[in-house]
């Protein structure tokens, strides 16, 4: 990419970028003068100037955008949704606001459909997180996360995501894996919906992906949205008890999983990511910021579960990574803040 090119990508890419954040900001505000959701004083106080949050949400889609250009990865194969998809999408979460609403005034967090017929699910999943309709038991629920998501993070979680792209690059070149990309294989934990799969795929498709969620709902929204990709297997599984064999995986990548467990379930998946890994194999881990990782938002990370089913939130955040990725077993290859998110690549010991 010459210099004029690559101007005039960065233009492109980043107006593209700044109007689809835009899109989810309104929404993002609209829903919470519909929710009814206004912060106490003391709260007001300890959360950042807007100004702040603007700069942060700004340097991380400048971040996606040079690494885009400089080709650490490439480009979503679409950079804004098309406005029918996006308005269909609107009009789910918009239609729900009513019921979630009903269920955070009420305190229900139990309020989930039948799953008589399912595999036994944990107690601790069986709750609506985010007080959003059905938990993650239908595919109702499936359609509206990624749009959800994006609502409550400006348009960011996209951009968040793909910063798991760069240390598996990075893992790749050094080890001199590229050249026989085909013989890998990478799993990706608790994949939802497989928004980070179809990037993944996107610049690795001979990479051979497994796909493991513990929701068959999702997962099926994950087949849809990696339909036309090779090499790709879809696996309904507990992350505490994986149905793989031991050392199966060259690489294991896991996004927005911890801060959901309970603490203990967290050292549990992580025995089982360290059981299905290869030695010296890579452990992508990315999930919300911690408090302490940037004191300006410390603030917004405490408020953020008053308004969202987050039951074990505010003690992953307030605890270190070491506690359920310890030292002993791991060897911290990377480590870096991506505005709400925290990027952190181990290799197994």
């Amino acid at each position: 990419m010459n210099r004029r090119s690559g101007l005039l990508f960065d233009l492109g890419y980043t107006i593209a970028q700044g109007l689809r954040s835009s899109r989810y900001i309104s929404q993002s505000i609209f829903g919470t003068i519909v929710l009814g959701r206004r912060p106490t004083a003391d709260q007001v106080q300890a959360l950042p100037p807007h100004a702040e949050l603007l700069k942060g949400l700004w340097e991380i889609l400048r971040r996606d955008t040079h690494q885009i250009r400089s080709g650490v990865y490439k480009a979503p194969e679409r950079w804004v949704e098309s406005p029918i998809e996006f308005a269909k999408s609107s009009i789910r979460v918009i239609r729900d606001l009513a019921r979630v609403k009903r269920r955070e005034q009420s305190g229900q967090v139990v309020d989930l459909p039948d799953h008589k017929g399912l595999p036994e699910l944990p107690k601790y999943y069986l709750q609506n997180f985010h007080f959003q309709t059905d938990g993650w038991l239908s595919e109702e629920s499936a359609d509206r996360y990624d749009h959800q998501v994006e609502v409550t993070f400006g348009g960011t979680a996209a951009a968040m995501r793909r910063q798991a792209l760069p240390p598996l690059g990075d893992y790749l070149r050094e080890k001199g894996l590229l050249g026989t990309i085909s013989d890998l294989h990478m799993l990706d934990l608790a994949s939802g919906t497989g928004s980070l799969a179809v990037d993944i795929k996107n610049n690795y498709p001979d990479l051979h992906l497994t796909l493991s969620d513990l929701s068959p709902f999702y997962l099926k929204k994950a087949r849809e949205q990696l339909a036309g990709s090779s090499r790709t297997d879809f696996v309904e599984a507990n992350a505490e008890n994986l149905p793989f064999r031991d050392a199966h995986f060259d690489v294991v990548v896991c996004v927005y999983l911890f801060h959901e467990l309970p603490r203990r379930v967290r050292a549990l998946v992580m025995d089982e990511v360290h059981r299905v890994l290869k030695p010296g194999g890579l452990f992508i881990f990315v999930d919300s910021i911690q408090l302490g990782d940037n004191p300006h938002f410390d603030g917004s990370l405490r408020y953020f579960p008053v308004h969202n089913h987050e039951p074990y939130y505010i003690d992953y955040v307030s605890r270190p990574l070491s506690d359920f990725i310890p030292d002993a077993r791991w060897s911290l290859r990377d480590t870096k803040l991506a505005f709400l998110s925290k990027v952190a690549a181990y290799e197994k010991i």
